[in-house]
């Protein structure tokens, strides 16, 4: 079967033949020319955006880039995708014009730079990121320890992220607070400022370094904030993902995207997100980046449907989701953002967590219409079976995937496998859980599982069979039969 898209943007373990493919940037149309040197973006005649393999090859894997053709002949396959690919590096312009020119193949061009400045805030921070921000030698996953460092002085200032949140903002809104996705689509949970976990899936579901290209969708349930020791780098990470690939790339909010929790230094000390900014950027300074941030995530939309069939969310149901006589997703995307997280229907679908087997006689006992009382506290429940097929049924939808609750294989199934948990933070606050991601496709969900150190996926199908069973399913053989949607 032909691939939807070129190979050797995705992976560079095959040759690189030359090819132009042309993009559409809003309603400009622009080529790329892919030599076995060079990936140039041209607009006419005119060059906008140049980078060398030798530079090029670092934004995509470590694969040495081989040179195959003797003579740069140019096969012609039309692609369209939204976005820029690369940023303009003055050193390699120059030994494209002198190199390439010599051939007389191509007329000498005058650049310009016409890149949106949003894309261009988003590439700065992908690439500041993986150029100088590095992993650490001798990591233990200890709580509180930092897995990488900056070389230098961090480069997301106040500046940076500041250009960044402004871009970001428009294009969270367009999305609306039902966010509707088709498949395949890829949900990661609760990342918690562990940067080594969110960048470990990202490249494994090869959401970098093709993000402008890729043709999965990707959710991320919430939670980026709080507790870990890169919650910037994370958020940073994630946003600029959502500018330049606003199609693919979404995010919902967690219960930690709420100031009120975020910005508790009583309860998270210098691991809450206030603390963090505060630490970065000085008392002031740090004070306006998070309160930057706060007002970016009440622009977040709720949840999402994936596939018609799947409600995603960051905590659960709410009550007045299974009122018979409301369409629960039409009464979800009548909330206007941005938005606080203070109404009782965002605040329990945000914080209310599945019921386990030993609480189904609570909400029998204490509880009304499906729910029981949570030891999360005031304004939160646990939700049981009829609550749960009370809303399936008036929702029309058939499962529901959430985070909120950390796994220790990173995927747990409870109410007869109809609620997915997926936890994408390996050691969360110095446990030993795996973290995982959840792959949606051909009606199947296929759970990816990585253990934090070695980024090895588990494949050992009774490793698999081990997580379901301590997640109150019988047999993974069982899920496999209730994961099929079609």
């Amino acid at each position: 079967m032909e691939k939807p898209f070129p190979q050797w943007l995705i992976s560079r373990g095959e040759p690189i033949v030359c090819t132009v493919f042309r993009i559409m940037h809003g309603r400009q149309s622009l080529k790329v020319v892919v030599y076995p040197l060079f990936v140039g973006i041209f607009a006419g005649k005119t060059c906008v955006c140049l980078y060398s393999f030798s530079k090029f090859d670092k934004l995509l894997d470590n694969t040495q880039t081989k040179q195959t053709a003797p003579e740069y002949e140019l096969d012609v396959n039309c692609f369209e995708f939204n976005s820029n690919l690369v940023m303009f590096e003055e050193s390699s312009r120059k030994y494209f014009q002198d190199k390439l020119l010599e051939d007389h193949r191509i007329h000498k061009l005058d650049v310009s730079d016409i890149i949106d400045p949003a894309i261009k805030s988003a590439l700065y921070v992908l690439y500041e990121l993986r150029t100088n921000f590095k992993p650490l030698h001798g990591y233990k996953f200890e709580y509180g320890e930092s897995s990488h460092q900056w070389n230098g002085p961090s480069k997301l200032t106040y500046d940076v992220i500041a250009n960044l949140i402004q871009a970001a903002k428009p294009i969270l809104l367009k999305d609306n607070s039902v966010v509707r996705i088709q498949p395949p689509c890829y949900c990661i949970g609760d990342l918690h400022g562990n940067y080594r976990d969110a960048t470990a899936l990202a490249q494994l579901f090869r959401l970098v370094p093709a993000t402008t290209i890729c043709t999965c969708k990707y959710l991320f349930l919430g939670d980026y904030v709080d507790r870990g020791t890169h919650q910037i780098e994370v958020i940073c990470f994630l946003i600029a993902l959502k500018v330049l690939a606003p199609d693919m790339v979404f995010m919902l909010r967690g219960n930690h995207e709420c100031s009120r929790v975020n910005g508790s230094i009583e309860t998270y000390g210098k691991m809450s997100f206030l603390g963090q900014c505060q630490s970065q950027y000085g008392h002031k300074g740090g004070y306006d980046v998070w309160n930057m941030f706060n007002n970016l995530f009440k622009c977040l939309p709720l949840c999402a449907v994936v596939d018609n069939k799947l409600f995603c969310v960051h905590g659960g149901i709410a009550h007045e989701l299974c009122t018979e006589s409301l369409c629960a997703l039409q009464l979800i995307d009548t909330f206007e953002r941005p938005c606080d997280c203070q109404d009782p229907l965002i605040n329990e679908m945000l914080w209310c967590d599945p019921a386990d087997s030993s609480e189904e006689g609570l909400i029998k006992t204490k509880g009304r219409d499906g729910f029981g009382p949570s030891r999360r506290g005031k304004g939160t429940y646990i939700f049981g079976k009829d609550a749960i097929q009370t809303f399936l049924k008036n929702s029309g939808l058939r499962f529901i995937i959430r985070a909120h609750q950390s796994e220790e294989m990173g995927i747990g199934l409870r109410q007869n496998n109809r609620v997915v948990t997926v936890f994408s933070s390996s050691h969360y606050c110095g446990l030993t859980n795996c973290a995982a991601g959840l792959l949606i496709n051909n009606g199947t969900m296929t759970a990816v599982v990585i253990n934090g150190r070695d980024y090895v996926r588990i494949k050992d199908e009774e490793s698999i069979k081990a997580v379901w069973a301590n997640s109150e399913t019988e047999s993974f053989s069982e899920f496999s039969h209730m994961e099929n949607l079609c």
